[in-house]
């Protein structure tokens, strides 16, 4: 029920920023039970935490709590991070859609659409946000970075290079992209798309971070 009411708050107000960040702070504790992930996972949480990341790219806040959540979110199912080398864990991966395209109107319509919580279905219709849209800015200069930018994956890394001085952040990140890299395809995207380089930046740029390293 807590994790309906806080999943239903993001969506009723998907652009006020201290309620989005509040909202995805309080979720990696929540998203500890499996069954309240599967239950995420189902409800494409993580295309609503996403949105929240394109609509408020400044707030290293949000980012970092998202990249928290996507932890926990692609966990694999009865394990922990870190079992890299464990054929079992990785059977029990999920592809969480980070290699998709984030093509949406509003963050209600991906719950719903995923089948997911029934409550969601309920709540008002407001004005739709085009997340693509709202992920413009002055670091994205042209048509082929725009289209660069759409996936999960992407949305991951530009986060990761928008903050490269940030030390939790970067931290954080690097411990998503554990979980995120046992699922073979997203593992993939995560390559093509630069993950390694940001990955050594962050080594570079925070050497004394024990975290970081």
């Amino acid at each position: 029920m807590l994790f309906r009411s806080i999943v239903n708050w993001m969506v009723a107000h998907p652009g006020v920023s201290g309620i989005q960040t509040m909202c995805i702070s309080s979720l990696p504790s929540l998203l500890e039970d499996e069954q309240q992930r599967i239950i995420g996972q189902r409800a494409g949480l993580i295309e609503v935490v996403l949105c929240a990341m394109l609509r408020f790219p400044e707030i290293v806040e949000l980012h970092i709590a998202a990249f928290h959540t996507i932890v926990i979110l692609a966990r694999p199912l009865g394990g922990h991070e870190g079992m890299l080398f464990d054929n079992s864990m990785v059977g029990s991966t999920k592809n969480l859609g980070l290699t998709s395209n984030i093509e949406i109107s509003s963050a209600d319509s991906i719950a719903v659409r995923r089948g997911g919580l029934s409550s969601l279905k309920t709540i008002t219709q407001r004005e739709p946000s085009n997340c693509i849209q709202s992920n413009s800015s002055p670091d994205i200069d042209n048509d082929k970075e725009n289209k660069k930018r759409t996936s999960g994956i992407s949305i991951l890394i530009d986060s990761m290079e928008r903050f490269a001085f940030d030390e939790k952040l970067q931290s954080t990140a690097c411990w998503a992209f554990v979980n995120v890299a046992l699922e073979p395809a997203q593992k993939s995207m995560l390559m093509k798309l630069g993950g390694i380089e940001v990955i050594l930046n962050a080594m570079k740029n925070h050497s004394e971070s024990f975290d970081v390293q």
